[in-house]
Order: C-alpha cells, then sequence, then structure tokens
C-alpha cells in the first residue's frame, strides 16, 4: 500500500514576504545556525518552491549577535536572535566535557591519605 500524505508539513516560508539575515564575521563558532540558514534559504529548491520570496544576508565586520529578520505577507516585520551552538556542536562540547570530567578523579574515590601524628 502506497504511503498517502494526508497532513503535508506546513512551511513557514509559505507566509513570508522577506527575510534577511546578518551575523557578526567574528562570532564564528557561534553562527553556524545563521550559516546554514543563509546556505538553505538561498538554494535553489526554496526558490522554485516560493519564487516570490526575497531573501538577502550580509556578514558583520563588528561583533554582533546572529539575527533574522521577517517580513510576513500582511506587511508584520518581526527581529529574532539566532545566535547559539548548533545540535553538532552542543554534543560536541558536552562530550568534550564529559571526556574531561572522566580524567580528573573525585577526591572521594582516591585512596585515602593518612597523615603521620607526632607523638
Amino acid at each position: 500500500m502506497p504511503p498517502y500524505n494526508l497532513v503535508p508539513k506546513l512551511s513557514i516560508f509559505g507566509a513570508v514576504k522577506r527575510i534577511h539575515i546578518s551575523y557578526s564575521n567574528r562570532r564564528l563558532n557561534t553562527a553556524d545556525i545563521a550559516r546554514r540558514l543563509v546556505v538553505y534559504a538561498t538554494g535553489k529548491e526554496l526558490k522554485l518552491k516560493y519564487p516570490l520570496l526575497n531573501v538577502t544576508w550580509e556578514i558583520l565586520d563588528y561583533d554582533t549577535p546572529a539575527n533574522l529578520q521577517v517580513e510576513y505577507l500582511d506587511g508584520k516585520t518581526e527581529r529574532f536572535l539566532i545566535e547559539g551552538y548548533s545540535k553538532r556542536e552542543q554534543e560536541k562540547i558536552i562530550n568534550d566535557w564529559q571526556f574531561e570530567s572522566d580524567l580528573v578523579p573525585y577526591p572521594e574515590t582516591l585512596a585515602p591519605k593518612f597523615e603521620k601524628k607526632e607523638v
């Protein structure tokens, strides 16, 4: 039996007229989300699906968080901060922290230390 798509996925891009993505050139370690959004939003697949969507982006030379400006079809505009760590970066940070914490012994697991008492 072929699978039926009774409820198609809704994309936010259908209700958006214009998107502007900006991120700082000095915060490259936390701007991965913005870079991936730029690649996706300027790709051919999205342009074919939403030809009237206007996507612009800029790389800023000063230190500022990545943000996203959205203008909806009804004219309402919103601005979102999108700086943060991607899921991949979060997992790497947690894995590094877990590895380093495994290397450091806890005091309660070390052998007891006996002090000499002078009589």
